[in-house]
């Protein structure tokens, strides 16, 4: 029970950061974008 709840927790956080990293660079993908079109 205990390891399962440690797999699922590890699991879960290796996961947030793996979206947390998606989301930032999205971000600055998005914020580049928008700075080449209105830099014209």
């Amino acid at each position: 029970m205990i390891f399962y709840f440690s797999f699922s927790f590890s699991f879960s956080f290796s996961f947030f950061l793996f979206l947390d990293a998606v989301i930032i660079k999205g971000g600055i993908l998005l914020l580049l974008c928008i700075y080449l079109i209105y830099s014209d």
